[in-house]
């Protein structure tokens, strides 16, 4: 079995992480998905919407077959702890092959030469100098980055682009095996503030919007495979072998 993963608070799960599941799962081939998803706590510090049990319920009704928790130490810090957490997390599951990740920008070429461009040395230099000056990581990456390779600093500005690069990061680092897959964003952007009226819903707005949006959020949709246990790591589908197919396939385990 080969499975793809996914990097996610889910806070809350809703109709663009159901498009990002379904196309992870499409372009990838894979037959089953698996999310290493934040737990009580976000990136920012903020309590989750829903409790990290909840969360992972829903996660695995529409869709996904296993959810591990990110340890509190790696989700509740910058993109690049976030991702190089994730990252180091995937990499000991043998059957996972991919890791897909939406971006606001899909062009793998570039995010490899913004990826590239973030780790030179000349580069993390400059994000040092811009962090003394107190910078936010996100802001004063972009700006070393500009400076480096004359990307545009609003594409890098872009929070799930700055993510993605981390993602590639992390890859090269710890010389994961995961091949990486960028699925392009729909429609919204993270922090929209205007009433959403086609999908994919944006994670922020998701929630400004939740008591009047006209979108049915994706835990009321009917399913089927409504079987689910919680475990340690959270929740997954009740399907034959999963859990030795998922994590311990060719491991002698």
């Amino acid at each position: 079995m080969e499975a793809v993963g996914i990097i996610a608070e889910y806070n809350p799960f809703h109709n663009g992480h159901l498009h990002h599941l379904r196309e992870a799962k499409k372009q990838s081939g894979a037959e089953a998905a698996v999310c290493v998803m934040s737990g009580n706590f976000t990136q920012r510090g903020e309590a989750a919407l829903l409790d990290k049990w909840q969360r992972a319920e829903l996660a695995v009704r529409c869709g996904l077959d296993l959810v591990i928790e990110l340890p509190l130490v790696f989700a509740l810090r910058s993109a690049q702890d976030f991702a190089r957490g994730g990252v180091r997390l995937l990499s000991q599951l043998p059957a996972v092959k991919s890791l897909a990740f939406g971006t606001e920008h899909a062009d793998l070429q570039l995010l490899h030469k913004i990826s590239a461009a973030a780790q030179a040395t000349s580069t993390q230099l400059l994000l040092q100098e811009n962090l003394k000056l107190g910078q936010p990581y996100a802001a004063a990456l972009a700006h070393a980055i500009e400076r480096q390779c004359g990307v545009s600093e609003n594409i890098l500005r872009e929070p799930n682009t700055i993510l993605s690069v981390e993602y590639l990061n992390a890859i090269k680092i710890f010389q994961s095996p995961l091949s990486p897959l960028p699925i392009e964003r729909l429609i919204s952007h993270y922090a929209d503030s205007k009433s959403p009226r086609h999908w994919p819903v944006p994670k922020r707005s998701a929630m400004k919007w939740l008591p009047s949006c006209p979108i049915v959020p994706c835990w009321q949709v009917p399913c089927r495979r409504r079987s689910m246990k919680r475990y340690a790591i959270l929740s997954g589908r009740l399907r034959p072998n999963i859990w030795r197919q998922l994590c311990w396939q060719n491991s002698g385990k």
